[in-house]
């Protein structure tokens, strides 16, 4: 190897390592935070919630029978909107401490590029990746029921996303209706991978 070769290749070396280095502390560094969990969900393509279903099904089986990541009740777990399981945090001395460790741990989530986004929470915003308290010692499944049937009115929806639109700010609907639009026109579509009894099933109201 000639003096000239051996110079331009520990040139090469050199840069090459350098980027390396480059890429890796820039990629503990999170990416700035988006302005809220809505605009992460609402600049996302529809097919990104492909799987939910499932996914929330795991979620909501750990926290219900506290097995899983939910095993022991003093911890969040963290999901992202395909309610993928990301993390979870052991909860800090008190509501403060454990929110603190939720946004580092979402900062860090999308500084490694296991979320695509983030935004931290507080006690009156919903951070993104969203969590859930493991421990759920007073759920009110008849609050719960009504909230997804409609009959409490503040709680009705409307929307638009990708080639869906459901219901108006006039004339908002209960989350099933929604659901069953969203199902019927992707059966239509046959863009579903959903169970045949869903609709028979939904909040037992068939």
């Amino acid at each position: 190897m000639n003096m000239s070769f051996k110079r331009h290749f520990l040139a090469v070396v050199i840069i090459v390592t350098s980027v390396i280095a480059s890429t890796s502390q820039a990629s503990k560094n999170p990416p700035e935070p988006a302005e809220n969990w809505t605009s992460v969900v609402r600049s996302s393509p529809y097919w990104s919630s492909q799987g939910v279903y499932q996914n929330i099904t795991t979620i909501r089986r750990w926290v219900l029978k506290e097995s899983g990541y939910c095993s022991k009740p003093d911890r969040h777990i963290l999901f992202d909107m395909r309610g993928q399981f990301l993390g979870y945090i052991d909860d800090g001395s008190d509501r403060e401490a454990t929110q603190v460790r939720l946004n580092d741990t979402r900062a860090s989530l999308a500084a490694t590029g296991r979320a695509d986004d983030w935004t931290p929470g507080g006690p009156d915003r919903t951070g993104y990746p969203f969590a859930l308290s493991c421990r759920q010692p007073h759920v009110n499944l008849d609050e719960a029921v009504a909230r997804y049937l409609g009959t409490l009115p503040s709680e009705l929806i409307w929307g638009a996303w990708d080639d869906l639109s459901f219901a108006s700010q006039e004339t908002p609907q209960p989350l099933h209706e929604a659901l069953m639009y969203v199902y019927g026109l992707r059966e239509q579509q046959q863009r579903l991978d959903l169970p045949a009894s869903l609709p028979s099933t939904s909040a037992a109201r068939y």
